[in-house]
């Protein structure tokens, strides 16, 4: 049995027990291969975790190959998920994960994107994005209405967290 995966005030899966920070991320090992883990969620500690490390980053809990499918049927008319993809509609986003928002060299983006990039797109900033885009970056050229559902962002984002050359 793991804990309840809360992302948002919203259930999205479960994780084995890990450890949660007194600001409500956990981290931790996720069960099968394609799975990786974290806990959004607030309050305290429960009985019997252990705080994660201070400064420990914490990586998304989700599927990934469920994750790769929602990319292809929602995504894949306007990016690339290729290591040096074109740039389409969108830019490829093949190790998008660490990037600076508006940071693919080649790829005009709009300035409404253009002024996020100072941030780097991590999994807080992916999911604000994939959720509402226009919400994130007012004025944004992506004619996208966002993803809804939890579930699905953080699939979709697991899978993006997937895409990066091999270290």
């Amino acid at each position: 049995m793991g804990l309840r995966v809360i992302e948002d005030g919203m259930a999205v899966g479960r994780t084995p027990v890990a450890g949660l920070t007194r600001r409500g991320m956990a981290l931790g090992a996720a069960c099968g291969a394609m799975m990786v883990g974290i806990v959004v969620a607030t309050g305290l500690l429960p009985a019997g975790l252990r705080a994660a490390p201070p400064g420990a980053s914490p990586v998304l809990h989700g599927d990934i190959l469920r994750g790769r499918d929602l990319a292809d049927s929602i995504c894949s008319d306007c990016h690339a998920f290729v290591q040096g993809g074109p740039a389409m509609i969108g830019p490829d986003l093949y190790g998008v994960v660490g990037r600076p928002v508006a940071g693919t060299a080649g790829y005009d983006f709009s300035p409404a994107l253009r002024a996020h990039r100072r941030e780097v797109w991590t999994v807080g900033t992916l999911s604000a994005w994939l959720k509402d885009p226009a919400v994130f970056a007012p004025g944004t050229r992506m004619g996208f209405e966002g993803v809804e559902s939890n579930l699905d962002r953080t699939d979709i984002i697991a899978y993006l967290q997937s895409l990066s050359a091999p270290k």
